[in-house]
């Protein structure tokens, strides 16, 4: 099962997969200036009922939409801001994941992705530990 780690500027999409090699990997996405993200709905029994299954989005791959929609409506929100520059917007790109149970989608200006043996709860709590600063109370 992936999971989502969003705290601030960061945003991680970490997940285990079955490589055809046989060494098993946690695939770890960390996404570069994200805007916005979704995580849930729909899996893949329904993905054909996704928007953009009619031009070629498949289960179990990293895309990234072309031209997307939902930049635009994102930008448009954006726009009322006293302070919007349409240009700051060239930079935004949508990523999309469809995993067997849910969908990742996000705008963002890049990503890089790292592998590694292991569990994938321990690789989100690293994460944990580095961004999020807990404070030691009595």
């Amino acid at each position: 099962m992936p999971m989502v780690f969003e705290g601030g500027l960061k945003l991680f999409v970490i997940f285990f997969a079955f490589v055809e090699d046989g060494e098993d990997k946690i695939y770890t996405i960390e996404f570069d200036s994200p805007s916005i993200y979704k995580f849930g709905s729909p899996n893949d029994e329904v993905l054909s009922g996704h928007p953009y299954y009619k031009f070629g989005l498949k289960w179990y791959s990293f895309s990234e939409i072309i031209n997307s929609d939902w930049i635009e409506q994102i930008k448009k929100i954006n726009s009322v801001h006293y302070n919007f520059k349409e240009d700051s917007w060239k930079k935004n790109r949508h990523f999309i994941i469809p995993f067997h149970d849910e969908t990742f989608e996000c705008i963002a200006e890049g990503y890089q992705i790292t592998t590694e043996v292991g569990f994938p709860e321990k690789k989100y709590l690293e994460l944990v530990e580095k961004y999020i600063k807990v404070e030691n109370r009595p």
